[in-house]
């Protein structure tokens, strides 16, 4: 995949950052915020790649949902510095700093202040109060990014240049795709890496826009399946309510659609937010809006399993009307 078209100027900012440290210097540290299937992974080995080349750096890249947060302390506090300086590239770095205690997370920043110290460079769903609060572990101590959607221009490239592998590998011929049929498609599931994986894999463009999205989506269905299980009842409820609206909702929506108290939601959505499932938008003090952040999440739900829903509904009139 051709990461370095993805993000280019925050990829290209982060490694011109990297590579003006010394060997000796107080390490500038980065902290990348995206949705999932914005990129972030991509970046991470796009910058781990070009980091091997050089011969004064070593960079680790570190799956951090597998990763135990002794180990990060273990490779900090054991690494030989003459192998170069240590650059940790943590995937998913939110849920490392979940499981780490305040003391530990201030020990941490004690760490990455001295001379010579590792570099890090992390990613998560959200940007938590670790780095935003002024008595925070992490408060002024990384450069701060937000990943977007790709752009019209990155998306068709990258939706091509996937398309064209995935036909190549199976010994066919990739034929033309309408452009502006690939952009209505990814401004339902977002304009993301992910999304653009997901089309390229389609057997065919000749049919119609839902059965499209149904065969893009259907690979997704265990993992959206498993997330939804995961929640609480109440949480569970509040996102699916969400996940069959195209536009944001309103507090009084959620409530008069699931019979909910708004003392019982509110929970539920800052414990969805959390988990990088629910977007928040102030419009002021009396109004604030709520949105699915996972756009291909939403575009699934619409496209697999409501359908599913609506052929039962339908199986079910049949059989009254018999």
């Amino acid at each position: 995949m051709e990461y370095l078209k993805i993000h280019s100027n925050i990829y290209t900012e982060i490694l011109k950052g990297i590579m003006s440290e010394s060997a000796k210097s107080i390490p500038q540290c980065y902290y990348i915020v995206g949705y999932r299937g914005y990129g972030k992974t991509g970046l991470l080995h796009n910058l781990e790649k070009t980091l091997k080349k050089a011969d004064k750096f070593c960079p680790l890249y570190v799956d951090c949902p597998i990763s135990p947060s002794f180990m990060i302390f273990e490779t900090i506090l054991k690494y030989n510095k003459t192998q170069g300086r240590l650059i940790l590239l943590l995937d998913d770095a939110d849920i490392l700093f979940k499981d780490m205690g305040r003391d530990d997370l201030f020990r941490l920043r004690s760490i990455l202040y001295k001379e010579g110290a590792p570099i890090i460079v992390g990613t998560g769903v959200e940007l938590s109060s670790l780095f935003t609060d002024y008595q925070a572990p992490f408060y002024d101590a990384f450069i701060l990014y937000r990943l977007k959607e790709l752009t019209d221009e990155v998306s068709i490239s990258l939706f091509e240049n996937m398309r064209n592998r995935s036909h190549t590998a199976r010994n066919n011929i990739a034929h033309n795709i309408a452009h502006n049929l690939v952009l209505e498609l990814l401004d339902e599931m977002g304009k993301t890496p992910e999304s653009c994986r997901l089309l390229s894999n389609v057997s065919s463009f000749d049919v119609a826009r839902p059965i499209i999205l149904m065969e893009a989506l259907e690979p997704l269905s265990l993992y959206y399946r498993e997330k939804l299980i995961s929640l609480s009842p109440l949480q569970r409820k509040t996102l699916t309510y969400m996940l069959t609206k195209n536009n944001p909702v309103l507090l009084k929506d959620i409530r008069e659609a699931t019979g909910q108290s708004a003392g019982d939601i509110s929970p539920q959505l800052k414990a969805l937010s959390i988990k990088g499932l629910v977007t928040t938008n102030r419009q002021n003090i009396k109004k604030t809006e709520y949105s699915v952040a996972d756009k291909v999440m939403r575009s699934w739900f619409k496209n697999c399993v409501m359908k599913e829903s609506l052929q039962i509904t339908h199986l079910l009139n049949k059989n009254e009307l018999k």
